[in-house]
């Protein structure tokens, strides 16, 4: 997992039309973001069928 490594999680997260943001701090210390995109911006879940 991440925490065994010395990876900490930011408990703070923040949503936006245009996304998720969540960020770790790795073991020397810099900061991550993350990012997520917006639901309405990925591809579907299940798969369409072809004809």
């Amino acid at each position: 997992s991440l925490r065994r490594e010395g990876v900490s999680i930011v408990p703070e997260r923040q949503d936006y039309a245009y996304g998720r943001f969540a960020w770790i701090t790795d073991p020397e210390g810099n900061r991550i973001e993350l990012w997520e995109p917006p639901k309405i911006y990925r591809a579907p879940e299940t798969a369409t069928m072809m004809e």
